[in-house]
């Protein structure tokens, strides 16, 4: 699960992290079968898109399904190629 963090307060309080988002839930993933790209499902809360990873970096976060499949064609992945892990 990750959240969002901020650091606050003074210079000796700043070593700690005050939440100050909500959760992300992954609610599904797809990858290439070389295992180079994955696409994530995430919600948080009402709110859901795609983020894109691409080895072991997010390529393109907070996306619509339609620029995911924009981003993958344009580096030569066809969505009928990827599978579900």
């Amino acid at each position: 699960m990750q959240v969002k963090c901020r650091l606050v307060g003074s210079p000796a309080a700043r070593s700690r992290r005050t939440v100050v988002g909500v959760a992300e839930w992954i609610q599904g993933s797809f990858s290439t079968p070389d295992g180079l790209w994955r696409v994530e499902a995430i919600r948080e809360r009402n709110r859901f898109w795609y983020r894109l990873w691409h080895v072991d970096r997010i390529y393109q976060d907070r996306l619509v399904i339609g620029t995911v499949e924009y981003f993958l064609g344009q580096n030569g992945v066809d969505w009928a190629d990827l599978v579900e892990d």
